[in-house]
């Protein structure tokens, strides 16, 4: 008698194991907490009109679609193994397009740079504002253009950017 109660005493604890979900499955008690970003200053990038050039035929770059990223960057005081495997740029971007005219008109943004909390025993600067460009992909063309940065002077005239956008030569099959 003792062994056939042993056994269905197994059986039934085998059940309501089986049954039971998984640790994945159990429902979370508590939040998880997403780390905090740290902000910097905010950055007012001016309104910039930019004049494209098409390389290959030196008319404008017309009724194309370009890409306008923002980059921002911060300093590493302090280095741990940890900082050596993290990248130091972020970005943010969105879809523009040149008119027929090979112009593409950029209006004035205020990008708040952020970056991560540096991990333990490691230091970091406040983020900071670093450039605007515009990537150019199609078919004949892959460039990155610098449009705009905060240190150096890249206009061609008052809010105005004048850019060649370069041919990609592929190499041939």
């Amino acid at each position: 008698m003792n062994i056939k109660f042993g056994s269905a005493l197994t059986t039934m604890v085998l059940l309501v194991l089986a049954g039971a979900p998984t640790l994945a499955q159990r429902p979370r008690l508590a939040p998880r907490i997403k780390a905090t970003e740290i902000v910097g200053p905010k950055y007012s990038v001016p309104e910039t009109k930019v004049y494209l050039t098409d390389e290959a035929t030196g008319m404008p770059y017309a009724d194309m679609d370009v890409v306008v990223k923002y980059y921002w960057t911060w300093k590493v005081l302090k280095r741990t193994s940890a900082t050596d495997q993290m990248g130091n740029i972020r970005e943010v971007g969105f879809s523009a397009h040149a008119d027929k005219n090979g112009v593409v008109i950029i209006p004035s943004r205020t990008i708040t740079p952020k970056r991560p909390p540096a991990p333990r025993g490691s230091e970091f600067s406040l983020p900071e504002f670093m450039s605007m460009t515009i990537d150019v992909y199609d078919s004949t063309h892959n460039c990155r253009l610098m449009i705009y940065d905060p240190h150096v002077d890249l206009s061609d005239g008052p809010g105005e950017v004048r850019r060649t956008v370069m041919l990609y030569p592929r190499p041939k099959n």
